[in-house]
């Protein structure tokens, strides 16, 4: 299934307390794909490695009306 498929299904359920379970369903591969796609890459620890910019990106546009702040305590 396409990362495209993948995101509708996800959008269509019901929204999940906590992105673990969003986290869940997309391969980590995937999120390693898309930042050496992108000629991106943490060479040193930030405190928001791009891994983590990526999860971010992706729970906003799950949590469409929710502030930033509350989608980063969601993150685990």
């Amino acid at each position: 299934m396409s990362m495209a498929e993948e995101l509708r299904l996800t959008a269509s359920l019901a929204e999940p307390d906590s992105l673990s379970v969003f986290q869940q369903s997309i391969p980590a591969d995937w999120i390693e794909e898309a930042l050496q796609a992108s000629g991106t890459a943490s060479i040193r620890r930030r405190k928001l490695p791009a891994e983590q910019v990526v999860w971010l990106v992706l729970g906003m546009g799950l949590y469409r009306n929710r502030s930033i702040a509350d989608v980063c305590d969601k993150l685990s």
